[in-house]
């Protein structure tokens, strides 16, 4: 079955792969692909059958490597050229997040050859092969990989909650959002959006340079950017980023829009704010008084008798001690016995929470850090607990939450500190 397939700069480059370095130095890359395939097997048996596939009959792929990739040279020199692209592409990406993507494009493989192909590879698992005919059938998934990697093992800016779901997502008008985060030199593009194990990704591009840039160690050609990715699931919203200030902002106007998406075409009288609010997802929310921080702070150190939390430690700036030293305790058996001894000598290191820069819970054999943080700008002074751990699940996030709200009666939030 003939296919044709889209092998350009342009589109690897979006990708971040060097197809560019790889055509203008062919002679030398190609004496490294016939290495990787004859020699090293660096590059899967499969992933030539893909691409023999794209000319001729499965059935009479020669046995050996060598003579099969000659075929597949012969037959066009970019498919040579396009392997070694789904080699760099595949490296260090994460296979489950590859066969995730895989299994989305069965219905969409066509040809006797490639559907029984698409079968072999399933059950190889060689993900170079994945990619191919992920390329072949469905190219934009290829965004999708390079998306869900982006988010794999990092931590997002900010997680946000509504209270009722939104669900006119698409709605959302991404290319105001990323014109709104521009500022100066800064220039941000709407890139892909997709739809993956019921979770809806945004991804926004921003541009460092304009022009095509080569890292001497690696030798690699990519498109210098960097991206802001939206993340909603159901009533949760993830923010990743590179930097603090554009998840922030990206919140404000995701807000925004959705303030703007109830209100086109209804009249004035009719806009009801509270039904706008439960689908936005919370800033910063209501804070709480000084008498309040001094609760939760002072309940905070007897959490051990009722929960399954332990305080390993604190860090306070300002004690009342001889010359207000800085006091830093941590210990993984608990500081509550440590607390009582300074109690014993009139030392109460959680007496003034304002001085209090974190407290730090042990809680299923995980650290979790919550800071008190001072809201600016409202007049009056408010607080509110943010918190980070170090990649905890969906899970643990929600039972920690929890404990907190229940036995120091105060809402906390994930974010990356």
């Amino acid at each position: 079955m003939t296919r044709t397939v889209e092998i350009s700069r342009s589109f690897w480059v979006e990708l971040e792969t060097p197809y560019g370095i790889i055509d203008e130095n062919w002679d030398r890359y190609k004496q490294k692909l016939e290495r990787y395939v004859t020699e090293d097997y660096r590059v899967s048996k499969d992933l030539l059958k893909a691409h023999w596939c794209l000319e001729r009959d499965l059935n009479n792929i020669p046995y050996e490597r060598g003579p099969a990739l000659s075929h597949i040279l012969d037959d066009d020199m970019e498919y040579g050229k396009n392997i070694l692209c789904i080699y760099r592409f595949v490296s260090g990406k994460n296979i489950e997040r590859i066969e995730s993507c895989f299994d989305r494009i069965e219905d969409k493989v066509r040809g006797d050859d490639f559907e029984r192909l698409y079968q072999q590879i399933s059950e190889s698992g060689n993900k170079d092969a994945m990619v191919a005919m992920i390329q072949f059938f469905d190219p934009n998934v290829l965004r999708d990989i390079l998306g869900l990697q982006y988010c794999y093992g990092r931590k997002p800016q900010l997680i946000r909650y509504s209270e009722s779901a939104f669900d006119n997502l698409d709605s959302l008008k991404i290319d105001k959002v990323a014109d709104a985060l521009g500022v100066g030199s800064e220039s941000y593009r709407p890139w892909h959006n997709f739809t993956h194990e019921e979770k809806f990704y945004v991804l926004i591009k921003r541009r460092l340079g304009d022009e095509v840039e080569r890292q001497v160690d690696q030798n690699l050609e990519e498109e210098p950017a960097e991206f802001v990715v939206l993340l909603f699931s159901d009533m949760e919203l993830m923010i990743f980023s590179e930097k603090k200030r554009i998840a922030s902002k990206s919140l404000r106007i995701i807000n925004e829009m959705i303030e703007q998406t109830f209100k086109e075409n209804i009249d004035d009288e009719e806009i009801d704010e509270d039904m706008i609010e439960k689908h936005q997802f919370e800033d910063e929310g209501d804070g709480l008084s000084f008498t309040e921080l001094k609760s939760a702070i002072g309940l905070a150190r007897d959490l051990e008798d009722n929960t399954d939390l332990v305080l390993k430690g604190i860090d306070v700036s300002d004690s009342n001690l001889p010359n207000s030293p800085e006091i830093l305790l941590k210990t993984n058996r608990g500081i509550t016995k440590t607390l009582d001894w300074f109690e014993e000598r009139d030392v109460n290191l959680l007496n003034h929470p304002d001085d209090v820069k974190n407290l730090i819970f042990m809680f299923e054999g995980r650290d979790f850090k919550l800071l008190p943080k001072e809201m600016s700008g409202n007049g009056e002074q408010e607080w509110i607990f943010r918190y980070d751990s170090k990649y905890p699940s969906e899970e643990e996030r929600e039972e920690f939450e929890s404990q907190i709200r229940e036995f120091m009666n105060v809402d906390v939030r994930f974010e990356k500190i």
